[in-house]
Parts: structure tokens; sequence; C-alpha cells
């Protein structure tokens, strides 16, 4: 198993911090184990800037998918 991924989730669309919260639970249960957790950052977009602030956080998993398998999970 690979403790070794690192996944950056961002949100910005109502309720940013319910979505960060609805990800990682889906995370941990269909892609890996949650082995640790970043505290959530607030961020200004950038390019397009006349739209809400995101929220951020690092996931780190362990998961025994290999990184194709595991991007398909991931975009599922």
């Amino acid at each position: 198993m690979n403790s070794g991924i690192f996944l950056l989730l961002g949100s910005n669309q109502a309720g940013p911090a319910e979505r960060l919260a609805e990800a990682a639970e889906h995370i941990g249960k269909d892609a890996g184990n949650i082995v640790a957790r970043s505290f959530v950052y607030r961020s200004a977009a950038w390019g397009m800037e006349a739209q809400p602030d995101f929220l951020n956080q690092v996931l780190q998993i362990a998961s025994r998918w290999s990184a194709e398998e595991l991007l398909k999970k991931l975009l599922d």
C-alpha cells in the first residue's frame, strides 16, 4: 500500500467547507485510507478574480491502486 499520495482539494462553490468534507468522505471510502489532513486554508481566486475565495486542504492517503486506477476512482 502506497502512503506517499497527496491530494489537494479546493472549492469555492456554495458551502465550500461542506464540499471539502464530503470529498474527503468519498475519498476515504472509495480511493484509500486518509493518513493525514492539513488545516483548511482560504485563498483568493486568481485568473477569474470576480469569484469567491477558495477553501483548500491537502489529504495524505494510503492506497493500493496504481496512479491510473486511483485517478479513475477520484474522477468517478
